[in-house]
This record gives structure tokens, C-alpha cells and sequence, in this order.
């Protein structure tokens, strides 16, 4: 049983059906997207996902 996670990292050729996801479906901000990663956040922490 997960009890607590701190951030999530996915690779995938499907970076902007992704990122469609994150910020549509689960409310992130995309807050970068250098060097071809694209991150994450939907709090006060620096990245949730990745």
C-alpha cells in the first residue's frame, strides 16, 4: 500500500498528451520545459512531476 509520494517521474515520447493531462485533468502548472523535460508542480514544492 502507497502511503505517501513526493514526486513522479514518466518518460514518454507523448510529452505533449502529458502535459495536456497534467495541467488540464490533474491541475498542475507546468512551471519548465528545458532540455526537453518538461515539470510540474501543484504546490509549493518545487516539481511533483516530471
Amino acid at each position: 500500500m502507497i502511503k505517501a509520494l513526493s514526486y513522479l517521474g514518466i518518460k514518454s515520447t507523448l510529452k505533449d498528451d502529458w502535459a495536456a493531462f497534467a495541467t488540464k485533468i490533474l491541475g498542475m502548472q507546468l512551471i519548465d520545459k528545458a532540455g526537453g523535460t518538461s515539470i510540474f508542480r501543484m504546490d509549493n514544492q518545487a516539481q511533483r512531476l516530471f
